[in-house]
């Protein structure tokens, strides 16, 4: 049984890669993010046309490293359990896309069923944001783990001890308890700074190019200061405050750098750490005067 569905598709992206092109599209059925790294091999012909509307064929090849490294799969092959928006895809057909249409497998029809024309359910898929897709495919793998969990805990010698009603309710206790330890955290902001973290671009890349998370950290972030991440961010900020060019040069002058650059020159230096040591020695603590002629 092939696994390949065709779905509507907005080609955003096509580069070329080697022996294939590399494809970015929206996607309805996958959500609202961009999905990218679609592969198109060139034995196939030539790519769809950036910015056309597509029915693509598109086969599930691997499960993503970049949700198995989050922890949201395990390794495996392709089974059709997974939510489709963790698979890599191969794209290997596409037309013209001509109206609101139903994704639906391929072995069941060429043809994707045509939405009424008299109203009535179209057939789009809902798009929701990333940090909501985020949780509900935590809670559903919470409800796979809770049943997973009551199968072991009533595993007997020679049979389950619960009954089928029995197991389902313990499976509902086990996955009430992970779904209320996510929620907590979600209404912390814990998991949304981390998938905010997961979810860079640059890191989306590395991992499809084989590398590993293998540790998130948490930025410390200043209450008084706030987030600051650019030099441009950093010099709005210092302008903001109405700090002195002399009184900064004093600062960094003690804490024994030149200037600015100096200071993020330093491996393990900021621009957030600079931030947080310029407000520390102007607000807090006494501005301090240069000594000699330096530059910001």
């Amino acid at each position: 049984m092939t696994l390949a569905i065709e779905t509507q598709a907005t080609i955003n992206l096509v580069k070329d890669d080697d022996w294939k092109y590399s494809i970015n599209a929206d996607i309805p059925l996958f959500g609202s993010r961009e999905f990218k790294f679609i592969t198109w091999n060139k034995k196939q012909g030539p790519p769809p046309t950036q910015g056309t509307d597509v029915l693509a064929t598109l086969d599930p090849y691997r499960r993503s490293p970049y949700y198995i490294n989050k922890g949201d799969l395990i390794e495996g092959d392709v089974d059709g359990t997974e939510p489709k928006h963790m698979l890599d895809y191969n794209m290997t057909a596409c037309k013209p896309f001509k109206g609101d249409t139903v994704s639906v497998p391929t072995d069941n029809t060429s043809k994707a069923f045509k939405t009424p024309q008299n109203g009535g359910y179209k057939g789009i898929t809902p798009t929701v944001d990333a940090n909501e897709r985020y949780r509900i495919d935590k809670q559903g793998w919470n409800d796979r783990s809770g049943l997973e969990f009551a199968i072991l805990h009533g595993a007997g010698s020679d049979s389950n001890i619960y009954t089928e009603e029995e197991l389902l309710r313990v499976a509902d206790r086990f996955a009430g308890w992970l779904n209320e330890r996510l929620l907590k955290r979600l209404n912390e902001g814990e998991s949304d700074r981390l998938f905010d973290q997961l979810d860079s671009p640059l890191v989306e890349k590395a991992v499809e190019m084989g590398a590993e998370v293998v540790k998130v950290e948490k930025q410390e972030v200043s209450s008084a200061v706030g987030l600051v991440t650019t030099k441009d961010e950093l010099s709005d900020y210092v302008k903001g405050m109405g700090w002195k060019s002399e009184h900064i040069k004093g600062i960094l002058a003690k804490e024994g750098f030149a200037s600015s650059g100096a200071y993020l020159a330093t491996q393990g230096n900021t621009v957030q750490g600079l931030a947080e040591l310029l407000y520390q020695g102007l607000e807090v603590d006494e501005p301090t005067p240069p000594q000699g002629e330096l530059s910001w």
